[in-house]
């Protein structure tokens, strides 16, 4: 999902009509890869599109 993330974001504009900078288009993609991390190690099932606000607290983290 994550390089689709980039891919899709490339193709849609903001809520201003606006096409996505490349860099904010970066920053998204680094941010959906370390939700993606973190997800995986704290034993969620589904990838980060499934996740909302309450995920964090169900997320078993060892921290």
């Amino acid at each position: 999902m994550r390089p689709e993330l980039g891919l899709h974001l490339g193709t849609i504009t903001d809520k201003h009509g606006r096409s996505f900078q490349q860099g904010t288009i970066n920053a998204y993609v680094k941010a959906a890869r370390a939700l993606d991390q973190w997800t995986t190690q704290g034993g969620v099932e589904q990838d980060f599109t499934a996740c909302d606000t309450a995920t964090p607290k169900g997320a078993r983290l060892g921290h």
